[in-house]
């Protein structure tokens, strides 16, 4: 299996707090317009609170343990 790290790049302000992580690549996924993308399984889930409505302090907890990422050189 490929080992990877994730590391923040700008596109969210938020979420940068969580990164960088680790993981393994663990299988491909086609998308509809054909793009591949890969399965990567954390070492560690992530957990945040992401706001749902108004008040903004109404928020539920995320759990997550596989993302989708495509992967560069």
């Amino acid at each position: 299996m490929v080992r990877v790290r994730i590391d923040y790049l700008d596109q969210n302000e938020d979420f940068a707090q969580y990164l960088p992580v680790t993981g393994e690549v663990t299988r491909p996924l086609v998308g509809a317009d054909g793009r591949r993308w890969w399965v990567i399984g954390l070492d560690h889930p992530l957990e945040y609170q992401r706001r749902v409505a108004q008040p903004l302090t109404a928020r539920f907890l995320v759990e997550v343990a596989e993302i989708l990422g495509r992967i560069s050189g």
